[in-house]
């Protein structure tokens, strides 16, 4: 079993036949980049990775973090995010350098850094709807309401649901 032989009864609820999803805000974000590289990718059979307000940085051979994601991912940051503002720039350089698999990146309007927070007024909601919706797509295969969520062009779609600094999904599974 996974996570050393673990017996805890939780670990029965996981579905592990659709791979694993992983995901993290801030530094956690940044480790979540490195963990999408090929190597840990085939080790731990991750499928999908979403990235909150990720930290920025470089691979010890000096090159962008960003260049090592080999699986779909959705970065989501905002505007307002003062603690890692290169964020935008350096998940921006996934449109033309990984164009092989899915990707979104939603930079909205005003947010703060800490906009994954649970505690109201602080919390955007409708991240963890998106963050959920990556995940239904890549790991279960969705190819309805998830899907339409994400990559289409509804009022509450991703790209329109709020005010975006930027926002684009790119290789919609479909």
């Amino acid at each position: 079993m996974t996570n050393g032989g673990s017996t805890d009864p939780i670990f029965s609820q996981i579905n592990w036949e659709v791979g694993v999803g992983i995901g993290g805000h801030s530094m956690g974000g940044q480790a979540a980049t490195v963990a999408s590289s090929s190597a840990c990718v085939k080790q731990w059979d991750i499928r999908a990775s979403v990235l909150h307000h990720p930290a920025h940085g470089q691979l010890p051979n000096g090159q962008n973090i960003g260049l090592n994601i080999s699986i779909p991912t959705a970065a989501f940051t905002s505007s307002g995010d003062s603690i890692w503002p290169e964020t935008n720039a350096i998940m921006s350089s996934l449109n033309t350098t990984n164009p092989t698999f899915p990707i979104a990146y939603r930079d909205v309007t005003g947010w703060s850094h800490l906009e994954p927070v649970l505690v109201p007024p602080i919390e955007n909601p409708l991240l963890a709807t998106m963050t959920a919706a990556w995940f239904k797509i890549f790991l279960e295969n969705d190819k309805g309401y998830w899907l339409d969520l994400v990559f289409g062009s509804g009022p509450d779609s991703l790209c329109k649901q709020a005010n975006m600094t930027a926002c684009y999904t790119l290789n919609s599974p479909v």
